[in-house]
């Protein structure tokens, strides 16, 4: 992904970036691994300091407690802003009015969103059904709720956007795969009724896919790109 938004000209060497909700830092890292200076928001407190605990010594990291329509960075301060897996929280309107005030021209912004192909396997199909069965607010979050509704062009504007993909995969344990769903803003916590069922069923389907002890996760990346 990176070394095809370098080829496009949408990253490069010496760019100031913005990651927006940064939650625990995954994404930043990457950015930093790329030789980036990086600006995190994030507003929770918990995930914020996760970030902290693991980047905090990384040369160009900077932690920012703020959100995306309000950062408190100031103006013109970014050369490039990046949203990873979380630009359907956001209010987008007064987003874009936000990274107007923050960015430099031309205002590069870079969006993904991991999206699971339940096709690539029976595990993944199953998963995706016991999702659907006992989490259906997932029907109503995330990547498709987005790229379905417009928001992207309206954001966007008269530039307008390109998108790619790439594919990658987690091998996972029983642990991981609990871990995976439960770390979902949509999934059934301890406490909830459908909890108990939920999870004996991810217990089952995993025996009955795994090989020695392992399943494959399967994700397509979508990147979506442009400049406000």
């Amino acid at each position: 992904m990176v070394e095809e938004l370098q080829r496009r000209n949408v990253l490069r060497a010496g760019q100031v970036v913005v990651d927006l909700g940064s939650g625990t830092g995954i994404f930043t890292e990457v950015m930093l691994q790329a030789g980036h200076a990086v600006l995190a928001v994030e507003p929770n407190a918990a995930m914020r300091g996760a970030a902290e605990a693991r980047l905090g010594g990384v040369p160009g990291f900077a932690s920012i407690a703020g959100s995306a329509e309000a950062t408190g960075l100031p103006e013109a301060c970014a050369d490039l802003a990046t949203v990873a897996q979380a630009f359907h929280w956001f209010d987008a309107v007064a987003v874009r009015r936000e990274l107007v005030r923050v960015l430099r021209p031309v205002r590069p912004v870079v969006m993904l969103w991991n999206v699971r192909d339940p096709s690539r396997s029976p595990f993944l199909h199953g998963y995706e059904e016991l999702v659907r069965r006992h989490a259906p607010a997932h029907a109503l979050s995330g990547h498709a709720r987005v790229r379905d509704s417009g928001a992207l062009a309206a954001f966007f504007g008269p530039g307008g956007f390109a998108r790619f993909q790439v594919e990658h995969a987690h091998d996972l344990s029983l642990e991981g795969v609990r871990g995976r769903l439960l770390s979902s803003s949509y999934a059934p916590r301890p406490g909830h009724p459908a909890h108990p069922a939920m999870m004996a069923e991810l217990e089952e389907l995993f025996q009955a896919h795994a090989v020695r002890g392992r399943v494959l996760m399967t994700y397509r990346t979508e990147v979506y790109f442009g400049s406000l």
